[in-house]
């Protein structure tokens, strides 16, 4: 755990502290290691701010523990993640993946993206999952808590697989997002395009081979094509049969007995319409002795009926 927390993270909690705890439970506020004082804008007077204790950060957010046992606050600037908790908490709970607890968008506080871009933050709680990114370096390193999981060579090569399958599902999913995120910002009919995108997808020929061979699959998808038809219509064929490839993925994952619950929540939210598309090695963690997401990654909305706009309290 981080004491000597990460700056933007101390800045922005000691910015917000009296708007957040306004409108949750005092215990689900995040643990301060400590006060401290840091000179701003290299004025002689000194500022304080709140050190909150961290369990990690990434490039779009960090998790803090709070007071409240098994509960998890994240500062994100993550707009897909937000979409999506908002998305997840309609759908309800569902096994593979943390549980969301509660969303708020934090008016007028921004992030620095680069090329002075701005990114809105928001603030969410979720279940605490432990040892994420165990699987990161497997199987040339081993993170001690995968010892639980990997005891012999049928679980070595059941976990191989499973991370293979994984692997080709975010790279398929990344096909479907690259075709539909810019041209969904730029349609005139969110619903119109993601009902062509779901028809396509409905209308994908199941491949007739083990999901596992991606080179295959990938041939498949890369040589789709309609004799005589216009161009969109070629590649929105490809985008179908790579969200279909993602279900054969997801579907092969939940019979690998390490990544079941895994395989169970990206096939969960693939038949809701929401394509998962970032979810890798390092976002997995532990909770309740199974492996589960602890991060949705790009979630890619693919069903008319997440066309309409995401509502978001905002504190």
């Amino acid at each position: 755990m981080t004491l000597d927390g990460t700056a933007w993270v101390d800045r922005t909690m000691t910015e917000v502290w009296d708007r957040v705890a306004s409108v949750v439970p005092e215990t689900w506020m995040p643990r301060v290691a400590a006060w401290m004082s840091k000179v701003v804008g290299g004025s002689p007077r000194s500022k304080k701010y709140k050190n909150v204790e961290e369990y990690g950060c990434g490039h779009y957010g960090c998790v803090m523990p709070t007071n409240e046992p098994g509960l998890v606050c994240k500062l994100t600037s993550d707009v897909s993640e937000a979409r999506f908790v908002v998305r997840a908490m309609t759908l309800g709970q569902t096994y593979g993946i943390v549980e969301y607890k509660g969303i708020y968008a934090l008016r007028d506080v921004e992030r620095s993206a680069g090329w002075g871009h701005k990114r809105p933050m928001f603030v969410l709680w979720r279940t605490a999952a432990y040892d994420v990114g165990l699987l990161q370096g497997f199987p040339y390193t081993t993170h001690e808590a995968l010892k639980d999981f990997v005891r012999d060579a049928y679980d070595i090569r059941t976990l191989k697989k499973g991370l293979g399958l994984l692997n080709n599902f975010q790279r398929e999913a990344a096909v479907a997002r690259k075709y539909i995120k810019p041209r969904m910002q730029a349609a005139k009919s969110r619903e119109a395009f993601l009902r062509d995108v779901w028809i396509t997808y409905e209308m994908a020929e199941h491949v007739e081979i083990q999901a596992v061979d991606y080179q295959r699959s990938m041939e498949y998808r890369q040589s789709a094509s309609f004799y005589g038809a216009p161009k969109w219509v070629t590649v929105l064929r490809r985008v179908g049969i790579a969200i279909e490839n993602c279900r054969c993925m997801a579907l092969e994952m939940t019979g690998t007995p390490i990544l079941k619950r895994v395989g169970e929540a990206l096939l969960h939210y693939l038949d809701e319409g929401l394509l998962l598309a970032d979810v890798h090695r390092g976002n997995i963690g532990v909770y309740d002795n199974e492996m589960i997401i602890t991060d949705p990654g790009h979630a890619v909305e693919i069903h008319p009926r997440w066309a309409g706009p995401v509502e978001i309290t905002e504190i």
